[in-house]
């Protein structure tokens, strides 16, 4: 029996490269990509710590696009032992997460499937569907939530031996959010680690991609709750910081209690594309009537709402509505939403993020923070710019005094510092750097598109508005 092939090589490399070039996804990977690429086609789990808007659904696309190759052709690598009609399981936190990765895969030709609540719901009232039982056999790629993978349909699927030996690799995309979301209102994210021991044995590594997991007990706890140990995966780690998005603090007067927000006035004086972060539904509210009340604009789109008390259908049109072009009917210059919406909503002509409220922690800043800047051909001078009061501020310091000195309620858990940290630094952009520990630089690309036009660089000096005040 031949030697196993080494996809971690400069042959694999090579014949990865090779693969792609001649299908019809158009991407060239990058040097990260395909070092992560090759590490789970050799069946090691991977962790992907990679910035937002790097392309970490690639490390999924590229990983069945080459089995699926290999398959096809044999001849390609004759030792590689992948599993036949292989079905990638990704474990998505959102929806919109799911349905918009579902919709491009599908684009590149890949037969993607995403089972929610919604889309049972509607495949079992059109087509009396059990997406499931057709789970077992035909998708390539299935996009799922946590809440799926305690349902009796997926665990009759389980069962079924034929579908059990189909799932080549199991992803989790904001894998960071089991430490937040997975500590509060979404428990089932915390069953993941047990719901991935129960799978086939059999080549179905880990691809865990994030782009906001904190160094230290953070990263120690995503690992003990998936089960995971120093030794079992390989990881990546590249910075978090987005030098292509400029980080503003400043200051919020305007009572948060209150229904009057003049701080934000010129997002309506100007038309740059914009997305406010509300903490609370009912904070956005006041917000939305707040601009609406001040903008009198003819264009009944111009601000939108976005929030899970929403119809579906209303948050699905606002979706297609920040696709708009400027100067039509069908433009959202101005959505207003709540933490769902910085996860799993693709805004790429966005450039401007704004934080309105208390902020739950740095993962959730940075998130927010890279949700705008996506477009590279158009994105400049995008911003992050959050809004502090000064009691938010004064909080801060005694949050950190207290934690520097060993203040603690008996019982209770230690505060989280990362924010209160970012809110009183004299550099942001350093704080960063350091609460998620950012290598000084990440290794240069030579990839063809990186080669040509080189990602941007850390700026010296930082114009963050600490280094340069506005």
């Amino acid at each position: 029996m031949p030697e196993p092939f080494k996809w971690s090589s400069e042959e694999g490399y090579a014949l990865v490269r090779r693969i792609i070039s001649v299908t019809a996804v158009p991407y060239v990977p990058h040097n990260h990509q395909l070092e992560g690429l090759c590490k789970s086609l050799d069946g090691v789990n991977l962790f992907a710590i990679t910035p937002t808007g790097s392309g970490k659904t690639l490390y999924y696309i590229l990983y069945i696009l080459v089995i699926m190759a290999i398959l096809e052709d044999p001849s390609l690598c004759p030792s590689a032992n992948f599993p036949e009609n292989p079905c990638l399981l990704v474990i998505c936190p959102t929806i919109p997460l799911q349905l918009e990765m579902e919709a491009n895969m599908k684009k590149l030709g890949f037969k993607a499937l995403a089972i929610n609540m919604e889309t049972r719901d509607e495949a079992r009232r059109r087509h009396n569907q059990d997406l499931w039982l057709l789970a077992r056999t035909e998708p390539n790629i299935i996009l799922t939530g946590p809440e799926q993978l305690k349902s009796s349909e997926y665990e009759k699927a389980l069962r079924d031996r034929t579908f059990q030996d189909r799932i080549c690799g199991t992803g989790f995309d904001e894998v960071h959010l089991l430490n937040t979301w997975g500590q509060s209102f979404r428990k089932d994210f915390l069953q993941v680690g047990f719901a991935k021991a129960r799978m086939s044995g059999r080549h179905n590594p880990w691809i865990l991609t994030s782009a906001t997991v904190r160094h230290g007990a953070p990263f120690d706890s995503i690992c003990r709750l998936l089960g995971l140990d120093q030794t079992d995966f390989h990881l990546i780690r590249r910075s978090s910081a987005r030098p292509d998005v400029q980080i503003l603090f400043r200051d919020l007067v305007s009572p948060i209690s209150g229904d009057s927000f003049p701080e934000p006035d010129w997002i309506i004086t100007g038309d740059r594309p914009t997305i406010i972060f509300a903490k609370t539904i009912s904070l956005g509210s006041r917000i939305y009537s707040y601009l609406l009340r001040i903008s009198k604009s003819s264009n009944p789109n111009r601000i939108c709402m976005y929030n899970s008390l929403n119809f579906e259908s209303h948050n699905a049109a606002t979706r297609e509505l920040l696709k708009g072009a400027p100067g039509t009917d069908d433009y959202c210059q101005i959505v207003i939403g709540t933490d769902s919406l910085s996860i799993g909503v693709g805004m790429p002509a966005r450039l401007d993020a704004v934080m309105i409220g208390d902020i739950e922690d740095a993962d959730d800043f940075v998130q927010k923070l890279g949700r705008v800047g996506r477009k590279k051909d158009g994105a400049q001078g995008a911003r992050g710019i959050i809004y502090t009061s000064a009691a938010a501020r004064k909080l801060a310091q005694k949050v950190v005094d207290d934690a520097s000195a060993g203040i603690f309620k008996a019982g209770e858990k230690p505060p989280d510092l990362s924010m209160p940290r970012m809110i009183l630094a004299p550099c942001k952009v350093a704080a960063q750097n350091e609460i998620y520990n950012n290598p000084a630089f990440d290794s240069p690309c030579t990839c063809l598109p990186c080669t040509t036009n080189p990602p941007s660089g850390s700026l010296t000096p930082c114009n963050c508005s600490r280094c340069i005040p506005e």
